[in-house]
C-alpha cells in the first residue's frame, strides 16, 4: 500500500466522521455547547487516527512494502502525536463546556472506561516521546508502548455507549467495522508472532568490526537474504525477549 493510498483512505474515514459530525449540528448554537459538540468532534477524529495507527504497527507485508519502513516509523510518531493532542482536548472541551452551562455529569463506569483508556494514551505516547531522554531500558519501553494495544477495545467500547454522536445509524455500524477490522489486525499479528516464535534461530557467532557495530552469524531456518538487504530480530537474552 503507497503512502498515497494510505492517506486517502484515512482522510475518507475521517470525512465520514465528520460530515455525519455536521449533519447533527444546528444553527445559533451558544458558545458552551458548541465546545460539547466539538469535544464530541475530535473523539470520532482520535479514534480513526487510532484505529489507522494500528494498522500501521500491524507489520502486514503489503502495507510494511508499500509505504517503506523509514515512512512508516515517521506516520505513526505524527499519529501518535495527533491521538495525544485529540483525546486530550476532547474531555477537556466537555468538561469546560459543562462548568459554563453550571453543570457537572457524574462519574459513572463508562467514564471511567474512557479515562483508563486517555491514561494508557498519555502512558504510551508520553514515553516514546521522551526515550532516549531519561534513562529507561528499550525492553522495558517496549512492554509499556504493548499497554497501547487495550485503547481501541476501551474506546471503542465507551464511544458506543456514551457517545451522543453514536446513535443508532451509519456512524455507529461503521464504528463496529473498525472494531472487527481492529480485530483482524491484531489476528494478523499475532499470526506473524507465532510464525517467528517457531521458527527461532541461534547466534553462532559474534564479531567486533568496529567500536561500535559489530557482525552476527546466525544459524537456523530463515530465507536468503541478498547485500543491501535487512532482517528485523527479536532477540532473547537470558530468556527475556
Amino acid at each position: 500500500m503507497k503512502k498515497s493510498v494510505f492517506l486517502i483512505l484515512a482522510g475518507l474515514c475521517l470525512a465520514v466522521a465528520v460530515a455525519s459530525w455536521v449533519r447533527t449540528l444546528v444553527g445559533g448554537l451558544p458558545l458552551p455547547v458548541y465546545l460539547q459538540e466539538v469535544g464530541g468532534l475530535l473523539a470520532l477524529l482520535g479514534f480513526i487516527l487510532l484505529f489507522f495507527q494500528y494498522v500501521l504497527i500491524s507489520r502486514i507485508k503489503f502495507i510494511e512494502r508499500g509505504l517503506g519502513l523509514d515512512r512508516l516509523i515517521g506516520l505513526h510518531k505524527s499519529l501518535g502525536v495527533l491521538i495525544l493532542l485529540t483525546m486530550t482536548l476532547h474531555p477537556l472541551l466537555i468538561f469546560i463546556s459543562e462548568r459554563l452551562q453550571g453543570y457537572s455529569t457524574p462519574i459513572g463506569f463508562m467514564k471511567i472506561v474512557g479515562i483508563i483508556a486517555l491514561l494508557t494514551i498519555w502512558l504510551t505516547a508520553g514515553s516514546a516521546l521522551i526515550y532516549g531522554r531519561i534513562s529507561l531500558r528499550y525492553e522495558s519501553w517496549k512492554r509499556i508502548h504493548r499497554a497501547g494495544y487495550i485503547i481501541l477495545p476501551l474506546a471503542l467500547f465507551h464511544s458506543l455507549f456514551l457517545g451522543s454522536t453514536l446513535q443508532p445509524g451509519f456512524l455507529r455500524g461503521f464504528w463496529v467495522v473498525l472494531g472487527l477490522c481492529y480485530a483482524a489486525v491484531i489476528a494478523a499479528r499475532i499470526q506473524k508472532h507465532v510464525a517467528v516464535k517457531s521458527h527461532p534461530l541461534r547466534v553462532s557467532h559474534i564479531k567486533q568490526e568496529t567500536h561500535d557495530t559489530c557482525s552476527l552469524d546466525i544459524e537456523g531456518d530463515h530465507p536468503d537474504y541478498a547485500p543491501g538487504q535487512f532482517m528485523l530480530l527479536r532477540l532473547k537474552i537470558d530468556g527475556i525477549v
